[in-house]
């Protein structure tokens, strides 16, 4: 007869690497994200003088804001703005980009911002984003909706119209 401590012991593996995932969303393990993908995504690279170039909103694209310009980005804007928390290692969080993208370049009356969870633990923390990807609407700097998880662009829109 076959013993079960193989299946245990697998099972014990698995709870940690997803205990370890979850800890990346919160704390700074650099050392170790440097093994699950490269550091910095194309995403958030910066242009041929240096500036980081989607720390404006420019109408039809995607904004990235961090730790240090979120206020000025989401919380001081003229609009409503929809942001994606995400991660780069996060798969549902990488499915959603594409359908960010095509709403951003439809969308005149918004922005569309994404943050990075790993890269911006203090704006992560304050409004308590412990699953990803999370998308929060906001207005007049206020927190108006909430949604946790991969939605269509119908949904997102839905979620601009409060």
């Amino acid at each position: 007869m076959k013993s079960s401590s193989s299946g245990n012991w697998t099972s014990w593996v698995i709870v940690l690497l997803v205990a370890a995932g979850a800890a990346l969303v919160f704390f700074d393990f650099a050392p170790i994200r440097q093994f699950m993908g490269p550091g910095q995504s194309a995403e958030s690279s910066s242009d041929s003088n240096g500036a980081n170039p989607m720390t404006t909103h420019t109408q039809g694209t995607v904004v990235h804001a961090s730790d240090l310009d979120f206020e000025q980005v989401v919380l001081q804007s003229d609009v409503p703005v929809l942001v994606d928390f995400y991660a780069d290692w996060c798969g549902p969080c990488r499915s959603l980009a594409p359908i960010l993208e095509q709403l951003a370049s439809e969308t005149t009356d918004a922005k569309i911002v994404k943050v990075n969870v790993d890269e911006s633990p203090q704006v992560s923390r304050q409004y308590n984003i412990s699953s990803i990807p999370c998308l929060l609407v906001f207005k007049n700097g206020q927190v108006v909706n909430r949604q946790v998880g991969l939605v269509g662009k119908q949904q997102l829109r839905a979620l601009l119209d409060v």
